[in-house]
């Protein structure tokens, strides 16, 4: 009897994420550690305490700073909070330069004289490493760095003033990251992982910020520090408010851990006891790098008004119970496609950018999806676990 053999081709799945964007891995790959050292110790060197009216060194200093980095709009933002105003650069997007992210971090200092090396010289820091990183590539969208002041003080501060302002103005602040103490940890020698707060409305800036982190700063993790005391006593609770989506990046949120720094508000915070943890502040300035990148949207051809296919953020994938679509410039039409080719799931966003679709109901396997925006249709594979 001839024996005949039956070849089953075997499908092997493999984790599937959006392709990596060489220009935002070199970006992120700037991001350095020694360089943000540096910038801490002269913040910590000066006067920063929002209630000292003669001091002008450190604002100076900071707008000095984004000016020799090439930017065309740098200016003080008056809060009559405090006599310490916010300190704001611009990178203007080239082609949506209303819809507008922040990356920002407050410079004052809870006393007077007091060193403030990890709260907040830190975060300062990683917002003026960022904006070393991204100042000499062009993005869609607009990207403000600020320096908030008078967070200290309670109430937000400056930052409270520059949200009402904008909000007064119509402006489009779509999104915010804050760094707020980024440099501790117990010994010193901790691997890098960092807490992040968000609240519900940031739930999508928050799994974009984890996409972020996996494709382009490996090594790097986070701890969910939401529900902690901490986790909305800084300036993104001031966008929390407005409504407006934002992630808190810290050290450390929770004050029962090991790795929790007790030096903040003391005059002990300083470099070296305080500021510690080269490899933590790197992951968390990097992941805010990708992060801020990513929602601004780099152009590789300035002007251009559509990008490439990978404006179109799909996670995660695999996808278990629900998948999260993010593109820029509105969609119009979403299918899924089977294997077979038919279509087993179509929703209209209505020109929307932003869209949950629940995969529950879906058999496990590969599926085709097919968003249509601006006439072209955009495709991507996802699997379902």
């Amino acid at each position: 009897m001839k024996k005949t053999f039956l070849f089953i081709p075997i499908l092997l799945i493999l984790k599937i994420v959006p392709a990596q964007n060489p220009q935002i891995q070199q970006m992120v790959n700037q991001v350095n550690s020694d360089s943000m050292w540096s910038y801490m110790t002269t913040l910590s060197s000066q006067q920063r305490f929002s209630y000292e009216k003669n001091d002008t060194v450190c604002r100076h200093w900071l707008r000095s700073f984004f000016e020799r980095l090439g930017f065309d709009t740098v200016y003080y933002q008056n809060t009559v909070i405090t006599q310490m105003p916010n300190v704001i650069a611009e990178l203007r997007g080239d082609s949506a330069p209303d819809s507008i992210c922040v990356l920002g971090a407050h410079y004052d200092v809870f006393a007077y004289k007091a060193p403030g090396a990890d709260d907040n010289a830190s975060g300062t820091a990683g917002v003026l490493e960022v904006a070393r990183a991204l100042a000499s590539h062009h993005f869609r969208k607009t990207i403000r760095f600020v320096c908030f002041s008078a967070e200290e003080l309670g109430g937000g501060g400056g930052s409270h003033y520059y949200v009402q302002h904008s909000v007064n103005q119509g402006e489009n602040n779509f999104s915010m990251v804050n760094m707020d103490m980024i440099s501790h940890s117990a010994t010193g020698n901790e691997p890098p992982i960092f807490y992040v707060a968000y609240n519900t409305i940031s739930q999508t800036l928050f799994e974009r910020m984890n996409l972020a982190m996996e494709q382009y700063v490996p090594g790097a993790d986070w701890i969910d520090g939401s529900s902690y005391p901490y986790a909305s006593a800084s300036d993104h609770a001031s966008f929390w408010e407005a409504g407006i989506p934002a992630i808190f990046i810290n050290d450390c949120l929770d004050p029962n851990s090991a790795n929790f720094n007790n030096f903040f508000h003391t005059f002990s915070d300083v470099m070296g006891t305080s500021v510690n943890n080269k490899p933590l502040t790197e992951a968390c300035v990097r992941t805010a790098a990708a992060l801020i990148a990513e929602l601004a949207v780099v152009n590789s051809f300035p002007g251009s008004v559509i990008q490439n296919e990978m404006a179109l953020s799909i996670y995660p994938n695999p996808v278990q119970d629900y998948l999260y679509i993010h593109l820029e410039y509105g969609l119009s039409d979403i299918r899924l496609l089977d294997l077979f080719g038919r279509t087993v799931l179509q929703v209209d966003p209505q020109n929307s950018s932003n869209i949950t679709i629940s995969a529950e109901h879906l058999h496990p396997g590969i599926y085709f999806l097919h968003a249509l925006a601006d006439g072209r249709t955009l495709k991507r594979v996802i699997v379902k676990q």
